[in-house]
């Protein structure tokens, strides 16, 4: 059973206020729940508090595997608790809906959306990650991506297909000396910032340019992402905070100044 990271949560909320003050986020993480099984010790999601709508019960049917099942479930709950967190902490005057009234519906894109009719929710971007036992979502006023990842060995076989030889070497130069371990931040890092990609088309990961990290906050870095020269338009430069607990790498994209539209 994994000890969840909620320390490591906090710390990198309280930076993403710092980073962004002008866009309030919430984010949750979990470790990975079976929709058929009760919870496990430990657990903070619980399918008694927090449920699906009739829609989500039957887009949950057509998944076969037990694990993508589970992943798909706990993710959706992630995304109803983080909206559930977010007016709590931003729209205090709006009363809380029943959990089934927060459906994750997806865009032909893939793309999760909120479908609410509460006006205080309709400009909320939300984005979900699940990986190995733990699955996560984050919601705010400005486009967003998260992503987590379990560490791979099969990273470092594919590198040269979403690493640039500029960043293996700021890699290089990061402390700590875990390539593999970099190589995964880098991973989650560049992902996180092809979901914040609002513009019709996920850019590619060689397309995205990662600059020189900097220290944000107690355990976390943080990045800047870009296009490169030949498609720099399509979508502004991207922040990105990473960081690490376990064998996992876990980072969060916004991209400032840009709001968004559900």
């Amino acid at each position: 059973m994994i000890t969840l990271p909620e320390p490591t949560l906090r710390r990198i909320e309280k930076t993403l206020v710092a980073v962004f003050p002008n866009h309030p986020v919430a984010a949750v993480l979990s470790t990975v729940i079976q929709p058929d099984a009760p919870p496990s010790p430990g657990q903070r999601l619980y399918p008694g508090s927090i449920t699906l709508a009739a829609s989500e019960w039957a887009a949950l049917a057509a998944f076969s595997l037990p694990k993508r099942r589970a992943q798909w479930y706990t993710g959706r709950l992630c995304a109803k608790q983080a909206v559930a967190r977010y007016m709590r902490e931003h729209l205090p005057q709006l009363p809380l809906p029943d959990s089934r009234g927060i459906v994750i519906g997806n865009l032909p894109s893939g793309r999760p959306y909120i479908e609410t009719r509460l006006a205080g929710l309709s400009g909320l971007d939300l984005s979900i990650s699940h990986s190995g036992d733990l699955a996560a979502a984050i919601v705010s006023t400005a486009a967003c991506g998260i992503d987590i990842q379990v560490d791979t060995p099969s990273l470092e076989l594919v590198s040269e297909r979403f690493c640039r030889e500029s960043e293996r070497q700021l890699l290089l130069e990061l402390p700590g000396g875990d390539y593999a371990a970099c190589l995964n931040m880098l991973w989650t890092a560049k992902e996180a910032a092809k979901k914040a990609a609002r513009d019709g088309r996920m850019p590619g990961f060689l397309e995205l340019v990662i600059s020189r990290p900097s220290p944000a906050g107690e355990g976390c870095i943080l990045w800047s992402a870009r296009h490169d020269d030949d498609t720099l338009h399509r979508l502004p430069v991207t922040n990105i905070l990473t960081t690490r607990f376990g064998q996992y790498a876990f980072s969060i994209a916004l991209v400032p100044g840009e709001s968004s539209h559900a």
